[in-house]
């Protein structure tokens, strides 16, 4: 499918268009930084240095999608003058370890908190209404820092949210099904479908209060028909002594992780629109004989740009049973 695509790279408010070559690639996976490898022809007029802007459009039936927003942070010069270079978008910075302590914050506060402490560009799309009474991440990435709050606000009300970078604005937002059609495993040159009960998949959920190291309260959800047919597969969640409700805690969690994972991989898959990392996405698959359509979650992506621009896919969903 032809397509126009502008690769630019801005030095404060200069920009300059490198002349890129063929194969370049962007790998994006859910709450990790998206990263960009290419490759350009160096010029003695114009010196590509370490935290220049790089943007990524493309163009398509007149449509113009914003495909990355980045900086660099390294080069290395090859023979024939081929700068081979690697960017990434603001997510980079969430490696960035910081002492925080706050109190009576929902997700967003934690959000608003780190991104505003480093200077980082962001939007709140969607929050959640249960404030954190408080917490104290000491030497932390504000990957773990965030990780805590998005999966605190899962274990109050089971709404998962995810944290991306919006072209140069970090977004916090929920994970919401996206009314299109993406593809199927007809039009990849290859596929891989598997199900799983081995990493995140649970029967029985424990949730215990710890008042000191002799008083303790617990509640327990459990699926007896699947431990019959699984064996026991339990989960052990502590909960902040504020929590009143542990039941519900654990009645979300055993909903939840009580499935079979799914895990649905496409390669080469033609790619007209954008897709990122955490986008829910239709498609439709052909899966032991039987035909599915059923929305799944983009787990990672990676995005290859050539005579034709494809993708490599990684979709988790729910239970299958194919």
């Amino acid at each position: 499918m032809a397509y126009e695509l502008d690769v630019l790279i801005y030095k404060k408010n200069e920009s300059y268009k490198p002349a890129v070559l063929d194969g370049f690639t962007i790998d994006m996976e859910m709450n990790s930084p998206s990263r960009m490898d290419f490759s350009v022809i160096k010029q003695k007029d114009y010196t590509i240095q370490e935290g220049d802007r790089v943007t990524v459009t493309k163009k398509v039936d007149g449509k113009q999608y914003n495909i990355f927003y980045g900086f660099i942070f390294s080069k290395s010069l090859g023979k024939d003058d081929v700068l081979k270079l690697t960017a990434y978008d603001q997510l980079r910075y969430f490696k960035n370890k910081h002492l925080l302590i706050y109190e009576n914050l929902t997700l967003g506060g934690v959000f608003k908190k780190c991104c505003e402490d480093f200077n980082l560009n962001y939007v709140i799309k969607a929050d959640n209404t249960t404030k954190i009474a408080y917490r104290a991440e000491i030497d932390k990435s504000l990957f773990d820092i965030t990780q805590y709050a998005l999966d605190y606000a899962f274990t109050k009300d089971s709404r998962i949210f995810i944290i991306y970078d919006n072209f140069g604005v970090l977004t916090l937002n929920r994970i919401v099904n996206m009314n299109r059609f993406v593809g199927d495993n007809k039009k990849a040159s290859d596929f891989s479908y598997e199900t799983s009960i081995d990493n995140e998949t649970y029967n029985k959920i424990l949730v215990y209060k710890e008042f000191d190291k002799t008083n303790f309260e617990k509640v327990v959800s459990e699926n007896k028909t699947l431990e019959s047919q699984w064996g026991t597969l339990q989960l052990v969640q502590k909960a902040d002594n504020d929590v009143i409700n542990m039941q519900n805690i654990a009645d979300n969690l055993l909903r939840d992780k009580s499935k079979k994972e799914e895990t649905f991989s496409l390669n080469d898959l033609p790619c007209k629109t954008w897709i990122k990392a955490g986008d829910a996405v239709l498609i439709e698959l052909e899966v032991n004989n039987k035909k599915v359509s059923q929305y799944m979650l983009v787990q990672s992506i990676k995005h290859k740009f050539n005579a034709l621009h494809t993708a490599d896919i990684k979709l988790i969903g729910g239970m299958m049973n194919a």
